[in-house]
């Protein structure tokens, strides 16, 4: 196992190795992996909002280096000013005015909780992990706990079916296994006023579920490495209805 402790969250996306993110797209098809892991994804608005938030609160002396602020363009010569002003910040995440003052709350509302304080101080922020042919980068890395800061718009007692919907089950084994680490913890804040956190700590089941799609999504690249074979989804497939709508 190989840590690195300054390594830009760039230079670590651009390292071939598979992360937490190409095994769910394995457990959609090899091919679907294969198609996303040749493509660069495009930041969306959340994204960028989400990189800055993980940077005023994980490593606050980095904001004004990686994270700029668009400002407003107006009259004679402001599309070339605002083109000159992109080239200027290249490689930066670019936030609105909008997202600016979200994030400034956020901030405010972090600062207020010395529990939250407490939680990501004594460790690293952002280490990049690399073991034979997978990588994990967690948020904060601290004795022998994993910490995942999150940012939501929907409801903090919600976040249980976000976890369903994008396989944070798998993420949170798949990262402890990787940091060589027990004990895993979310860190949940609110995109919108109040500005809410909530700390999760998943219990057994929730970490074993997440075992099993990551040792299942690893054991799929490796049968597809070995025959260099990466086969799409089924053409036929029966179709059911979700266990919580038929419940519900």
């Amino acid at each position: 196992m190989n840590k690195i402790f300054d390594m830009t969250n760039q230079d670590y996306h651009k390292t071939p190795e598979i992360s937490s993110s190409n095994l769910k797209d394995l457990l959609v098809s090899p091919l679907y992996f294969k198609t996303r892991k040749n493509t660069e994804n495009k930041s969306t608005p959340a994204m960028k909002l989400g990189t800055a938030v993980h940077s005023a609160i994980l490593e606050p002396e980095n904001f004004y280096r990686d994270i700029e602020t668009m400002p407003t363009f107006k009259g004679t010569g402001s599309v070339k000013k605002k083109a000159e002003w992109k080239e200027e910040n290249k490689g930066k995440t670019i936030i609105t005015a909008e997202q600016n003052e979200t994030v400034l709350g956020i901030s405010q509302s972090f600062n207020k909780k010395p529990e939250l304080k407490e939680l990501f101080s004594g460790g690293a922020a952002e280490v990049s992990i690399f073991w034979d042919d997978w990588k994990v980068r967690p948020d904060y890395l601290k004795d022998d706990l994993v910490v995942d800061l999150k940012t939501t718009s929907k409801p903090l007692n919600e976040f249980n079916k976000s976890c369903a919907n994008y396989m944070y089950d798998l993420s949170a084994w798949f990262y402890c296994y990787g940091a060589d680490c027990n004990n895993y913890k979310f860190v949940v804040v609110e995109v919108n006023p109040p500005y809410d956190f909530v700390i999760f700590t998943p219990d057994a089941e929730f970490m074993a579920a997440g075992k099993e799609k990551a040792l299942k999504a690893m054991d799929i690249y490796e049968q597809c490495k070995k025959y260099d074979t990466w086969p799409g989804v089924d053409i036929e497939q029966n179709l059911s209805l979700p266990s919580w709508y038929i419940g519900g």
